[in-house]
């Protein structure tokens, strides 16, 4: 998906995970440090890490300190993370603040149940 993403070579992508996992991650037993070793080797795979920022933070926090750093704004923003509505709601609230006119922005789970 990185590599589909980043096409042009000033393309940047911020990803923010708290590695913790939710709910969901909680019930099945994830190992939950696997998965963060996994996600670290596979943009590692792509040659694009310096391309890559990763905060490892609730989105939220994230979102904010983009915003109080005046982060550029982007032309995508997919949102995967909490399955809660309340988060997800302050993601797309934040998120829309960061996004430019004409972006696109996709919710992940949106009629998840877990």
């Amino acid at each position: 998906m990185l590599n589909n993403l980043l096409k042009h070579p000033d393309s940047r992508m911020v990803c923010m995970d708290t590695f913790e996992g939710g709910s969901e991650h909680i019930r099945d037993t994830t190992d939950m440090a696997s998965v963060h070793e996994a996600f670290f080797r596979n943009v590692g795979k792509t040659g694009r890490s310096d391309s890559v920022r990763v905060l490892e933070e609730r989105s939220d926090t994230g979102l904010l300190r983009l915003l109080q750093e005046n982060h550029e704004a982007f032309d995508f923003i997919y949102v995967d993370g909490s399955h809660l509505s309340t988060d997800v709601l302050v993601d797309l609230v934040l998120g829309f603040r960061l996004l430019n006119v004409g972006g696109l922005c996709i919710c992940d789970d949106y009629l998840w149940e877990g």
